[in-house]
């Protein structure tokens, strides 16, 4: 190839850079689109992925460890993008060590999810993910918020962080609380904190009566960078099963409200069917990015 004439240089130094796909708070973006949202009077970065299909599963919103990024190789990369690819909207964050700064990131991220899956139409199937220290703030959350909206369907827990004293004891207590389906998936080679606590997480889940509790324990693995696949073929499963017995308890409740339904009246409508797999057209996959009421587009990064 010629070298470039002398005189290209200046002209070549002058044109603006590429955009940045690095952020403190998200890491490499090489898959996904930085968004920013706004939780507790700051503005936090987030990492968001478009469905590779026409219409999303639901939404997953994954909070990574403490001092984590949200494209952490440990858990959350592997799982935003792989959920993505099974269809999910996946959204990821750093967490923090303030329990009530991961309350509003996890408020400001399920109402991120639930404004761009209600144009599907119904209720969007929402679930709660989060890795070590992310995963004990989200089933903390998810304990004193069961009532709250948007409404959480199920939670995945990888590698459950269960430090000693009050601290543990309110993560395990959660475990107890929480009525929604659970998948704690964990490696057994990994942290004391996680592993030692394993039976007791079940135990109390248990105990608290949540017959869709389910533990999986990984063979020989502390996290799961060297095995990114196993955590997205066990999760992708597992909820996939979740929201197919979400659906199914939600059509006979309502085969039941229209039991009493006095005779004469309008008939219920029908949940709209789902859409099939097939290629994802433009307009699904930027409909995500584009904040309810607006024609803009929504903040950076690289592809979807």
């Amino acid at each position: 190839m010629p070298a470039l004439p002398v005189l290209l240089l200046p002209l070549l130094l002058a044109l603006p850079a590429p955009a940045a796909d690095f952020h403190p708070q998200a890491g490499r973006v090489e898959a996904g689109r930085v968004v920013e949202l706004e939780a507790d009077g700051q503005t936090l970065a987030a990492i968001a992925r478009a469905p590779a299909r026409p219409r999303a599963r639901g939404g997953v919103l994954l909070l990574a460890g403490l001092g984590e990024h949200a494209n952490a190789a440990g858990a959350v990369g592997p799982l935003r993008r792989g959920l993505a690819d099974a269809g999910w909207l996946t959204l990821s964050m750093a967490s923090t060590g303030d329990r009530g700064g991961n309350d509003a990131r996890i408020q400001a991220g399920l109402e991120w999810l639930a404004q761009r899956l209600e144009p599907d139409g119904g209720k969007p199937f929402l679930v709660l993910g989060g890795s070590g220290h992310g995963a004990a703030a989200t089933a903390t959350w998810l304990a004193g918020n069961r009532d709250g909206e948007p409404a959480v369907g199920a939670l995945v827990a990888v590698n459950t962080l269960v430090r000693p004293g009050d601290e543990g004891e309110a993560v395990l207590r959660a475990f107890q609380a929480i009525d929604v389906p659970v998948l704690d998936i964990y490696g057994d080679a990994g942290r004391r904190e996680v592993v030692t606590t394993a039976d007791e997480r079940s135990r109390r889940a248990r105990a608290g009566g949540n017959d869709a509790y389910r533990q999986d324990r990984i063979q020989g693995l502390v996290d799961f960078r060297r095995d990114p696949a196993t955590l997205n073929t066990r999760v992708a499963g597992w909820l996939g099963t979740a929201r197919e017995e979400a659906a199914a308890r939600a059509r006979a409740a309502e085969r039941r409200r229209a039991e009493r339904e006095a005779a004469g009246k309008e008939p219920v409508e029908e949940s709209p069917e789902e859409e099939g797999e097939g290629q994802q057209r433009p307009d699904d996959l930027e409909r995500y990015f584009t904040p309810p009421g607006s024609n803009g587009g929504e903040g950076q990064g690289g592809g979807q």
